[in-house]
């Protein structure tokens, strides 16, 4: 993987909102994914089926408006910064659940 890929991927890492949490093999967690704006990781999410991945209703909404442009679900790897045995699929629609409201959440 190129260094200008790493960089954007090292800029998006944050402080970690998980206590306790620790590194797992891709084999232990395989429905694991990353949704990924532009090569940037944004949300983590779960594969519920060969088409369909569920995440937080607040990770793809930006003051009322789903984010929805250029969203990729990066899946079969646990180490974002290596892709060896990686899929990237392009999302093709969003759907957020219609109870969703973020001023409550």
């Amino acid at each position: 993987m190129d260094s200008d890929k790493k960089k954007k991927l090292a800029v998006n890492a944050g402080p970690s909102k998980i206590e306790g949490g620790a590194f797992c093999r891709i084999q232990d967690k395989p429905s694991v994914v990353s949704i990924q704006r532009n090569s940037y990781h944004i949300c983590g999410g779960a594969i519920l089926s060969e088409n369909h991945v569920i995440t937080s209703a607040s990770c793809l909404m930006l003051d009322n408006l789903v984010i929805f442009g250029n969203l990729d679900v990066f899946s079969g790897t646990a180490d974002l910064l290596e892709s060896g045995s990686s899929q990237i699929n392009r999302v093709q629609f969003v759907i957020i659940h219609p109870q969703y409201d973020a001023k409550n959440f």
